[in-house]
Parts: structure tokens; C-alpha cells; sequence
């Protein structure tokens, strides 16, 4: 079986290198929208009973402040585009929110969540370049994906 993997790279990436393509192109940036985030929160937080609301602006420091008033929470995310996201769901944890399968999530109670209001939850990546893709090695994961 290593012989066909062998020589099917043989006849994928030699043709290129000969014919002078080998430039690869960068993938392009995709960023969370505040419209995407605000969307998740939506669905994240149906079961609460509370309303919630972003504002986003552009830091070097990644943080989230969780302000509460009348039933709503306002998550203030600082952080650069491409962390926008990942700050929000630090802040997210922090509260409670657990998320231990993409079907399944573990909401905190009302009290517990209105409790972190006024705190700032502030985080630095520990690796500069993150991705996310669908582990297909193995049938039992990826056909529940589309499920």
C-alpha cells in the first residue's frame, strides 16, 4: 500500500514542479463577523432567558468585558480580527459554557451567569496560527459530521 501513496505524490507534485507551477497561493484570511458571533451567542444563549449583544474593537490585547443591565448581557470583545472569535469564547468559558461535543452544550444557570457581570476576561494564544477542519481518518467521526 506505501507504493501507491509513493506514486500517486509521484505523479501529483512532479508534473507541477516541472511545468514551473509550483508557486502556491496563500489561503485567504476568513475572520468571525460580529453579525456570525452575534448569531452564535443567539443560539447559545436561548435557553438562559437572557438577550445578549457584542460591540468589537480592534487591539493588540485580546479581552472581553461582560456587562449586564435588565436582562441583557454586552460582551465588549478587544482583540485583533483574527481573534475575535476565539476571545469571545474564552469569555464564554469562563462563565461556564461548556461545549463537549458539537451537539451538546452545558449552559450555566442564570444566576451563575449573571454573577461574572463586570469582569474582564483576558486571554494571549498560545499558538499563532489555528484552524479547524473534519478528522475523516476514522468512518465513526466523519459521518456523524454531516448529521
Amino acid at each position: 500500500m506505501q507504493w501507491i501513496a509513493v506514486l500517486v505524490s509521484i505523479l501529483t507534485f512532479v508534473p507541477t514542479l516541472v511545468m514551473g507551477q509550483s508557486k502556491v497561493t496563500p489561503l485567504k484570511k476568513v475572520f468571525a463577523t460580529e453579525l456570525a458571533l452575534q448569531e452564535d451567542l443567539d443560539l447559545i444563549f436561548a435557553k438562559t432567558g437572557l438577550h445578549t449583544s457584542i460591540s468589537y474593537s480592534l487591539n493588540k490585547t485580546h479581552s472581553t468585558s461582560i456587562t449586564c443591565s435588565q436582562g441583557q448581557i454586552h460582551f465588549d470583545i478587544k482583540s485583533a480580527p483574527e481573534e475575535k472569535g476565539a476571545t469571545l469564547y474564552k469569555a464564554l468559558r469562563s462563565m461556564g459554557f461548556l461545549f463537549p461535543h458539537p451537539l451538546k452544550q452545558i449552559t450555566p444557570s442564570q444566576d451563575s451567569i449573571l454573577s461574572q457581570c463586570g469582569k474582564k476576561v483576558s486571554w494571549r494564544p498560545t499558538m499563532k496560527w489555528r484552524g479547524s477542519h473534519l478528522h475523516t481518518l476514522h468512518p465513526n467521526e466523519w459521518i456523524h459530521a454531516f448529521y
